[in-house]
């Protein structure tokens, strides 16, 4: 369920993008006949429009209803996309981070240096930070996590 979820993200951005094109473009076609098919007069009662008037009334309100209603679909549709696209490539980053960490704690310590020190040197140990084993599936997550980063599990 939490696999992949900027990919989902983004694949619903796509889907929701799409569906409401299509419901601008039937609303801009609704438009477009209301306008080309009937003009009101003063007394309020309905004429039928005939020749070019009635067509472009209809092609105006159609252009501008659906490029009106793209503008906003696809504007809407950029920050649902753009969290999508965060949430990969922070994933990437906390991938990498943890590849390059390994790598540093593997690497060999530096050559001892040749002159004596004044006074021995004793390295301090960092601090571990507190950390809880997910029962599930045996990932260690930090003590102020509630959920397994992992598989989402809550903290026991």
């Amino acid at each position: 369920m939490f696999r992949n979820i900027g990919g989902k993200i983004k694949g619903l951005a796509k889907v929701i993008f799409i569906i409401s094109v299509i419901v601008w473009a039937i609303s801009a076609l609704v438009a477009a006949i209301g306008a080309g098919v009937a003009t009101a007069e003063s007394c309020g009662s309905y004429r039928h429009s005939s020749g070019a008037a009635g067509f472009f009334a209809g092609l105006g309100i159609f252009i501008l209803v659906a490029g009106v209603g793209f503008l906003v679909s696809w504007i809407g549709s950029f920050f649902m996309y753009g969290l999508g696209q965060l949430i990969e490539d922070t994933e990437i980053n906390r991938r990498t981070n943890q590849q390059i960490l390994a790598k540093l704690s593997a690497a060999p310590a530096a050559p001892a240096c040749k002159a004596e020190p004044a006074a021995p040197v004793v390295p301090a140990e960092p601090a571990k930070p507190k950390t809880w084993i997910c029962r599930s599936c045996g990932t260690e997550n930090e003590e102020n996590s509630l959920f397994c980063f992992n598989c989402g599990t809550r903290k026991a």
